[in-house]
This record gives structure tokens, sequence and C-alpha cells, in this order.
């Protein structure tokens, strides 16, 4: 059979130029001192036991607190808990819903991959609450339904129940929405040359077209590594109702909770974060760093695999899990809002308008939405194309510079938003 063959340029700026390396420059310099100098800042400051703005008191005693707090090692050993578990659960959930979309005949499959990144762009706020009126131990409303069916009551204010509130926040449907394309841009030569040679769907699957797909699968497995310490919501709305604390609330109360703010005992816990940092960079490196990537035909056949009886099963399966991920949690919180109390069927009146006039009528809650909206709107403006820049001097240049460059938008992944802001506040 033959080959098509295609030469690319190795890249289309020279290697070194004068434009490049004031490029290059600016680039570092201007995210150097955005990510990181407020985090060298943060590790300073936890030296410091005077208040900000006083004349500095260099000593180990925030150190000596913070890790002298009970609390501390259970926050942190929480926060991997509740990683690990969402990692073994929900990782292999995405791929194994975002092959059947891209790699089967699932009928409506590319309505179905949007609705996750309908499921991804939800507020994870508003799903947890959507799923903490259904799963409230007293009141929740699908506990109530069951309480009647003589079915004991699934409590969303425990670990378990944080652990599936992160599935049906972003944790599945971020892992589909990244890999479902990838899986649907892959040739099928080669799963056709298994399926040939006798091989069933299923060894095909793990055989061949894990295999090949182990570059994505490792991206986005590097990006969830890296995101480790960064979630905060869930935990503070149904961890604190029970003592739960991971590192990011554990900070958060330093500088919440006291009068006048523990920053440099919250900079002290904090910083400890930095060791994840450099861990998860040099395993990036590590694991993506040496892989090369080549094009070897020039010929794409996107076959879609028929799973028979169990096409069917499959997409009634990822239907579930679709509506489970929006339809649910949107309809009930929805709902929720125009009950007097939630899960009260027995309240006087039933239903009201009163939640949604109070909100409307409040000027800060009207000033809060134009905020947002304000910062949704310049983000979604700047980001694209100051990081199609960057990814672009990444990719397509060699110019020098490029694994610090690369390093630091690994670290700004990293490192915990609870972290970030204290920095920033602290700049």
């Amino acid at each position: 059979m033959a080959m098509q063959e295609a030469v690319f340029p190795a890249a289309v700026a020279p290697k070194q130029s004068s434009t490049g390396l004031f490029v290059m420059t600016a680039l570092l310099l201007g995210f150097g001192f955005w990510v990181i100098y407020p985090i060298v800042l943060t590790l300073v400051i936890s030296f410091n036991a005077a208040p900000l703005g006083r004349d500095p008191v260099w000593t180990l005693s925030n150190w000596i607190t913070a890790w002298t707090d009970p609390g501390a090692f259970s926050s942190l050993w929480n926060t991997i808990l509740i990683y690990l578990f969402n990692t073994i659960i929900g990782f292999p959930i995405a791929i194994m819903v975002s092959w059947a979309l891209a790699r089967t005949k699932v009928r409506f499959s590319h309505g179905l991959e949007f609705m996750f990144w309908v499921s991804f762009m939800l507020p994870t706020i508003s799903t947890t609450v959507g799923w903490t009126f259904l799963l409230d131990s007293d009141s929740g409303l699908l506990n109530v339904g069951l309480s009647y069916l003589g079915i004991g009551a699934f409590n969303i204010y425990s670990v378990p129940g944080i652990v599936f509130a992160h599935l049906m926040s972003s944790q599945i449907s971020q892992g589909v929405m990244l890999l479902t394309p990838a899986f649907r841009n892959m040739d099928s030569a080669l799963e056709e040359a298994a399926r040939m040679s006798g091989a069933s769907t299923m060894r095909t699957m793990l055989r061949v077209t894990l295999p090949l797909m182990m570059p994505p699968i490792l991206v986005v497995f590097m990006l969830k590594m890296a995101r480790i310490m960064q979630s905060f919501e869930i935990e503070q709305i149904l961890g604190t109702p029970i003592n739960f604390f991971i590192y990011s609330t554990k900070i958060y109360n330093y500088m919440r909770l006291y009068e006048p703010p523990k920053y440099g005992i919250a900079a002290a816990l904090a910083s400890v974060t930095l060791v994840v940092v450099v861990f998860i960079i040099v395993a990036q490196r590590k694991l993506l760093g040496q892989r090369q990537y080549t094009t070897i035909s020039g010929q794409y056949r996107p076959g879609l695999i028929n799973l028979g009886r169990l096409q069917p099963v499959v997409f009634t399966l990822i239907v579930i899990l679709v509506a489970m991920l929006t339809v649910v949690p949107t309809l009930t919180l929805i709902g929720g809002s125009f009950m007097t109390r939630v899960g009260f069927f027995e309240a006087t009146p039933l239903l009201t308008t009163e939640h949604w006039e109070l909100v409307l009528s409040d000027r800060g809650f009207m000033r809060a939405l134009i905020t947002t909206l304000v910062m949704a709107s310049t983000t979604a403006i700047v980001s694209p194309v100051l990081f199609s820049i960057v990814a672009y001097v990444l990719v397509r240049t060699k110019w020098p510079g490029r694994a610090m460059l690369d390093g630091i938008f690994w670290m700004s992944a990293a490192i915990p938003g609870i972290l970030a802001g204290l920095g920033l506040l602290i700049m």
C-alpha cells in the first residue's frame, strides 16, 4: 500500500532573532511577574509574624502554629483523599463515555457531547446546591420520596456526598469534553486491522485504541493532577457543616474567620503547595516532554463501531448520566426556588415568588451580576487571543526560553486559586 508523505516546515519562525528574543523576554517577564512574584511574596510573608503594613518581624512562629494545628495534616490528607476518589471513579467513566461517543454508532453523539459542554459550563455552586436540595438527609426531595418507600437516605453532607458532588459538577464532563474530539479524530486503520485479525471490540479498544490515545489521555490526567489543590466551593458548602476541611478551606478560614486575618499562618500553610507544584511540573516533563508525535499518513478514516445489542444500553446509560449532570440539578434548583421551604411539602403556601422578588430587588445582587458578566466577558475575549499567541510560541518556534514559559503555565494551573488570590492580595 502506498503511503502518502507530507513534509512540514520545522518551524515557521527562525530559531533565534531579535524579534523572537524580545517577544520571549516580554512573555517571561510578564507572566513570570504575574504568576511567580505573588507566590514568592506569599512564601516571604509566611516568615513575617507582624500584621500586613507593620514593620516585619521575621520568625518561624507562623510555620510552627500552622503545622501544630491538628487540622493541618488532616486537611491535607482529606484533599488527597477526595482527589483519589474523584480520579479513580471519574476518569475511567470519562474515557469510556468519550470512546462511546466518538468511536461507536451512538445515536445523537454530537448532541450528547454538547450536553457535557453544558455541564462543564454550569457553575459548580449551582450544581452542588441543586443536588443538596435532592439529597439533604432531612429535607432532600429525593430522600423524602425514598423514605416513603422505606429506603434509607443518602446524606450528601458526607465524604461520599462530596465525591458525588464533584463527579456531578466537572470531574466527568471536563474529561469527556477534552477527550471526545481526540478519540473522534483518530484514524481507524489500526482498529480495522485488529478486528480483521479476529480481535473483539473490547480487545481492540484495550489493545489498540487506548494505547494510541495515551498522549491526550496523559495530558488530561496531568491537567487533573495539576488541579489537585484547586477544589473549594463543594467542600465549603458540604464539608463545613460536618467539620470536614480540605487544604483550601483550611487556608480560607485563617483569612476570613479571624480579626485581624492570620495571613502569615495562611501563607505558611499554603506554601507547602509549592512542593506539589514542583512534583507536577517534573512529572509532566517526564511523561510528556520526551514523547515524539509523527504523522505517518495523510489519509483519515473515522470508522465507527457497531456495538450490536449493547448499542441502546450504552445510549441509555449516557443519557441518564447527561440528565444527572445537567437536567436534574437545574430543574431541582429552579423548582426549589419557588418553594416556600425546599423539601417541606406541608408548608403553607407551598409555592411562592418571594425568593425571586427578594433577589431581583437586591442592589447588591445586581452589582454582583454585572461584575460577574464584565469579568467573564473580558476573560473570554482576552484569554483566547493571549494564550493562542503563547501556544504558537511554544509549539511553532524554537526560541530559547520555551521550556521556562511552559513551566510557568503549568505552575499557574497547579497553584490553588486560594493561594494565588492570597499572593495577589499581598502584592
